[in-house]
């Protein structure tokens, strides 16, 4: 990349290391944004990347998928017992560091100036419910290669807005099951 950047290659490698040098705190200072917005939270505190990383590091021991896991967070809010619209508490085998780490987001949330409903209502902006996963798409271009195009048709319709609650579409929702999971994709997939 160095020569696109400067012709004289000395001064092109201190332009790079420049923008190398601030990369990290961009992309952290990024990272954190999408991550709070995701979790309903402005950022501003000081321990909201301690709440993100012992979450997302929660999610990985737990395996739990991301894109439904955060959707689930969309109800939580303000709730303190299980109920079937928080049945993101269930996805987590270890409830003890799911309880702790809820009891802190929630004592978070209390903290932003918004109402849990709104909080709720800007959490289900981000988080969508909807995605083009790899298994469906297989499925999509199986179907197609056979000129069945009403898996497309009904992708694309649920996609057309992935925010919503559509219980009619639950099945596209689902991560893939065992013998569904996609290996190995290809660009535009």
């Amino acid at each position: 990349l160095l020569p696109l950047i400067d012709s004289d290659k000395e001064k092109a490698a201190k332009k790079m290391t420049l923008a190398l040098d601030i990369y990290d705190e961009i992309f952290a200072t990024e990272r954190q944004s999408i991550f709070c917005t995701k979790l309903g939270l402005v950022p501003r505190e000081e321990g909201d990347t301690a709440l993100i990383n012992d979450f997302l590091n929660l999610m990985a021991d737990e395996n739990t998928d991301f894109t439904q896991t955060f959707r689930g967070l969309c109800d939580l809010p303000g709730t303190e017992e299980p109920s079937p619209a928080a049945s993101v508490r269930v996805d987590f085998t270890n409830t003890q560091a799911f309880k702790n780490w809820e009891s802190a987001w929630q004592a978070r949330l209390r903290r932003e100036p918004r109402s849990l409903k709104e909080i709720q209502t800007n959490m289900r902006a981000v988080n969508p419910a909807f995605i083009p996963r790899n298994h469906l798409i297989e499925q999509m271009i199986a179907a197609a290669l056979n000129e069945d195009f009403a898996p497309f048709e009904r992708l694309n319709e649920v996609l057309s807005r992935p925010y919503d609650d559509q219980p009619e579409f639950a099945d596209l929702q689902a991560p893939p099951k065992r013998d569904e999971i996609v290996h190995r994709t290809f660009c535009g997939t």
